[in-house]
């Protein structure tokens, strides 16, 4: 397990950093993939990728800084310093996710269905921040007794609070979990019954999935209900977008809400196809001289 991937110049490189970075380039290329397969806005979620990246990472930081503002105070520069941890994946989600609004708001495009095309993209983004997390030895668990307990080295937080206790692997727990929502969206993708549906089963199964997980979790304060901060989001977030889930496929069930979009025929604008034709009639033509 190695923290500090390489050095460059004697300044290190975090392997934390290199993976946040290979997941935003594999999760927008995923994104991008699938929106050129179902030929709808794959300009648009490359222009959209630098929203996502900025709003996603300040609001990522914000949500881990804001709770610890005690510790970084003290040293205001180390608020910048991202490539050695202090990132929350659900704050990371707010970001991006006022960011899709403000986007769409101003393109005119579709916003669940946006939703839709970058929920495969974001697990995949998330999975490797897991793994980074592996290596940086944060988001760890509580110490353990079983054959599975990893031993974290020094110069991690873990270390720094358990010493050489071996711990449950929480981070890989995530990993697994993103994985498996991912393929699960991915195989039910042509059977969507609307717009949102991908989004919105992502967004349940993730908040529900995490906020179980960090039960285990050993760098986590609980408050008088026996929970984090981020377990009562997680919980509330999810059983909000179940909810949600629940209402859009009853109206689509009844007829009151529109079919899933799905791939565009060839050719032509992509977006443009998403809206309604233009009810401008042609100007007769003037008849020819003989």
């Amino acid at each position: 397990m190695h923290r500090i991937l390489f050095e460059v110049g004697g300044n290190p490189v975090y392997t934390y950093g290199v993976l946040m970075a290979v997941g935003i380039i594999v999760g927008v290329g995923l994104t991008w993939f699938l929106a050129r397969k179902q030929n709808r806005y794959s300009d648009e979620v490359v222009d959209f990728a630098l929203w996502a990246v900025v709003f996603g990472i300040i609001g990522a930081r914000l949500s881990y800084v804001i709770p610890r503002w005690d510790l970084y105070s003290a040293n205001p520069m180390d608020l910048f310093a991202i490539w050695q941890g202090g990132l929350t994946i659900q704050g990371g989600l707010i970001g991006g996710l006022l960011a899709g609004i403000i986007y769409t708001k101003i393109k005119g495009i579709k916003f669940w269905y946006f939703a839709d095309l970058f929920a495969p993209g974001m697990l995949l983004g998330q999975a490797m921040g897991r793994l980074g997390c592996y290596f940086n030895g944060c988001s760890f668990g509580v110490p353990t007794d079983s054959s599975w307990g990893i031993v974290f080295p020094k110069g991690t937080d873990a270390f720094a609070i358990f010493g050489a206790q071996a711990l449950v692997p929480t981070q890989m727990f995530e990993f697994v979990w993103d994985i498996a929502i991912l393929v699960l969206i991915l195989v039910i993708w042509q059977r969507r019954r609307f717009d949102g549906f991908a989004f919105l089963l992502y967004a349940a199964l993730w908040m529900i999935g995490t906020a179980v997980i960090r039960f285990w979790r050993g760098d986590l304060a609980v408050d008088v209900s026996g929970i984090t901060g981020g377990q009562a989001v997680g919980f509330l977030v999810g059983g909000l977008a179940v909810v949600l889930f629940v209402v859009m496929w009853r109206m689509a069930a009844q007829g009151k809400l529109a079919p899933a979009t799905m791939a565009a025929p060839p050719g032509g604008d992509e977006v443009a196809r998403d809206k309604a034709p233009s009810s401008r009639k042609k100007a007769p033509k003037k008849p020819r001289r003989k």
